[in-house]
């Protein structure tokens, strides 16, 4: 039986709903049966949802609301800025402090729906430059950005809320995830995504340096399924897990094939210094855990999911 029949009739909440992975995520719970709702910081048309709400995640007032009045079996948290250079000169910006509505979100569920299944999405960068490779759900935590930071204050404020209150969660940190989205406009949003755009514009693409730091690259639809897969096992509530592809690209390689797709070539230019103090090295993630305990793994490998990119 296929596990994720369980969401069909479920209610379950993405809150981020029209991003990248949110939107993703809402479709293919819409197409499994769920009755989904969103919840998005401005006023958005999304088709196939059950409801959608719109307002400031770090307000605990709206998100009480709406928890209390829905009694979702599972939230999914995909909300929140994802500028992870910019985050460190813009201090007020919309959704950027990740703990505090992870904070909302939990309170809400413990007075109102303590049943509810929160599935937190964090990052790679909670762990910062690799002290090895590949990295485990063990390795050291030491941020080398607000935005990781921020990212593993949720993480540790889920982890919290389960071991005291018994609030279940689960936690996955994504590598570099890609595959088809609107429009990005800044390569600090997705590096990957911003590439595919350019070429699609039949624009250069630029490297810093020399573009051999290793990266793991994982497809939107595995990603989708990890999140899917997160909250169907009572193993995993109050666990973190590595959701990537689990084999290195050299970033240059990575580039290199979305170039030739695209026709365009590749500008290579020594590292700014204020992109370079953000630079973390190699990254490529560990992911027996995900696959022994989520019954998880990747099925789309790099090159086809550029073809699908661009198909």
């Amino acid at each position: 039986m296929n596990p994720l029949l369980r969401y069909k009739s479920s209610r379950t909440l993405v809150l981020g709903g029209s991003g990248f992975i949110g939107s993703q995520l809402a479709n293919k719970l819409s197409d499994i049966g769920s009755n989904v709702s969103i919840f998005y910081h401005h006023k958005v048309t999304i088709p196939n949802v059950t409801d959608t709400y719109y307002g400031d995640v770090n307000d605990p007032n709206i998100i009480e609301t709406v928890v209390k009045n829905n009694q979702f079996d599972v939230i999914f948290h995909c909300a929140g800025y994802s500028n992870h250079f910019d985050s460190r000169y813009i201090q007020n910006c919309h959704g950027k402090s990740y703990q505090l509505s992870t904070e909302n979100i939990l309170n809400a569920i413990r007075k109102y729906s303590p049943k509810t299944v929160l599935v937190l999405l964090s990052s790679r960068l909670t762990y910062g430059k690799a002290h090895y490779l590949p990295v485990d759900e063990n390795h050291p935590t030491v941020p080398t950005c607000l935005y990781g930071k921020d990212r593993l204050n949720a993480t540790l404020v889920a982890v919290q809320y389960y071991r005291l209150y018994h609030i279940p969660s689960v936690i996955i940190n994504i590598s570099n995830a890609y595959g088809p989205h609107p429009m990005i406009k800044d390569r600090q949003y997705n590096i990957i995504n911003y590439f595919i755009d350019l070429a699609k514009q039949k624009r250069a693409l630029t490297i810093f340096g020399n573009g051999m730091q290793r990266r793991d690259y994982v497809y939107i639809d595995d990603v989708v399924n990890a999140l899917l897969l997160a909250p169907i096992n009572q193993i995993a509530y109050g666990q973190i897990y590595n959701i990537g592809y689990g084999k290195p690209i050299a970033f240059k390689d990575m580039v290199t094939g979305i170039a030739k797709k695209g026709n365009v070539k590749i500008n290579y230019m020594p590292w700014p210094p204020e992109y370079l103090s953000a630079e973390t090295g190699d990254y490529y993630c560990e992911i027996s855990k995900a696959k022994k305990q989520l019954n998880w793994k990747p099925t789309i490998s790099y090159e086809k999911g550029i073809d699908l990119c661009f198909g």
